[in-house]
């Protein structure tokens, strides 16, 4: 068991090609580009619900842009449980100053005023499991 786990998730094989593909909606020359996990849990006691390099198929399904963030709403094709988070996401870009974590509230929000941008056919998008220990990505 690792020592430190930031977070555990499911990474974007390509978050490059992802970013391409669903980005530049963010407006301002500041725009941060992220585009690399899913979030599984935020501060895990262990890597429950996580194998190490196991790869996954994940479907974008939604989008959310804001002044501050871009993110897109992601599930799993099977049904299966990807993420602790209530509404799990990939952050695509953050403005300067802003933190991919208010994504969180951007989606919640969105949500709930029904102004969540539906994604149809849903994207897939292809994902490896690992966990961030504050330093490196581990997917072994």
């Amino acid at each position: 068991m690792p020592e430190h786990i930031v977070y555990s998730g499911h990474f974007v094989d390509e978050p490059d090609e992802l970013a391409t593909k669903v980005g530049g909606k963010l407006t301002g020359d500041d725009a941060i580009t992220h585009a690399h996990h899913v979030t599984h849990t935020y501060k895990p006691e262990g890597l429950d619900g996580i194998k190490l390099g196991t790869k996954r198929t994940l479907h974008i399904t939604g989008e959310v842009v804001t002044d501050r963030v871009h993110a897109v709403t992601v599930e799993s094709p099977d049904g299966s449980v990807i993420s602790t988070k209530e509404h799990p996401h990939i952050t695509i870009a953050t403005a300067n100053g802003a933190k991919p974590v208010e994504s969180d509230a951007a989606i919640a929000q969105a949500m709930q005023d029904k102004t969540i941008i539906p994604i149809h056919p849903p994207i897939p998008v292809e994902t490896t499991d690992g966990y961030f220990d504050g330093k490196v990505v581990r997917l072994e």
